[in-house]
């Protein structure tokens, strides 16, 4: 099998803003999943109030590199597009990109600005992965974690100021770190992970309390009672549980489970702190 770099296949993957073939195969799946009918309660998830937003894509980005930045006009009319007619087709459900940030906008604020300035975007969202930026080292935390946490914050905060900006809220959409010692298994410490989302919860927090853009966040994530077959190698193969990590990466790398009972009433008590501001 011939491999590829990833520069080449992002360069591959981008060129889906200009095909007219896969928009339209796009457009039709859009229109599919809007009118469903779930098949339990008979609603349409177009009137359904249990969802909360559509996303264009997890995590679209225009490209990397210098190819990435020739596509920053095709990508940013592709998102004013596409939220135009996901609008046309619900009028009832926030509508977000779904973008990492600068991280997923080639580090161009100009980039990142533009494709959240559009009416039919509600807010803005990004992403925060301190291991995949390479910002943090599992292996070596005492000499790595202190450093990860302060880019990470300033990462927040760079887009706290856009947010500010555009006058819109902020989401952060994803954000984990794996376990101690980079285990896959749910027997594994968690002290880093449990440190890292104090942080980053209290930060997003204060924010929304001083009344700043941010409006809440989503850990990844959740692993339920699940647990990867071979806590060694922990990538998924058919028949396998569901930890909530995705295939192509180590099964519980990021996983939260139910047995975590620790960092289960971290999310508890932010939760409860969240729903708690702006109340009189």
């Amino acid at each position: 099998m011939e491999e590829y770099s990833w520069d080449e296949f992002m360069s591959f993957s981008a060129r889906f803003y200009t095909h007219p073939e896969a928009n339209a195969a796009y457009r039709r799946y859009i229109e599919m999943l809007i009118n469903r009918e779930n098949v339990f309660t008979g609603v349409r998830y177009r009137d359904d109030p249990t969802i909360m937003a559509w996303q264009l894509g997890n995590e679209p980005r225009p490209g990397r590199g210098e190819s990435g930045k020739r596509n920053f006009g095709v990508f940013t009319q592709w998102v004013g597009e596409t939220a135009d007619f996901i609008r046309s087709l619900d009028p009832n459900h926030l509508i977000c990109t779904g973008n990492e940030g600068l991280k997923g906008s080639i580090e161009s604020a100009e980039t990142y600005l533009d494709i959240h300035r559009f009416a039919n975007i509600d807010y803005l969202t990004a992403h925060l992965w301190i291991l995949n930026w390479s910002w943090y080292d599992p292996m070596r935390p005492d000499e790595t974690y202190s450093e990860a946490e302060g880019q990470a914050i300033e990462y927040l905060d760079q887009h706290i100021a856009f947010a500010e900006e555009i006058g819109k809220p902020l989401v952060l959409d994803e954000f984990g770190v794996p376990r101690d010692s980079h285990s896959y298994s749910p027997q594994a410490g968690t002290t880093i992970r449990e440190r890292f989302y104090t942080r980053i919860f209290e930060h997003i927090r204060a924010n929304a309390a001083a009344g700043g853009p941010f409006a809440g966040s989503n850990f990844w994530t959740w692993g339920g009672y699940g647990e990867a077959s071979d806590p060694e190698k922990a990538m998924w193969r058919r028949g396998d549980q569901f930890t909530g990590d995705p295939p192509q990466e180590p099964q519980g790398r990021n996983s939260v489970f139910a047995t975590d009972t620790t960092t289960l009433a971290i999310l508890e008590d932010f939760a409860g702190k969240m729903r708690s501001v702006g109340r009189p």
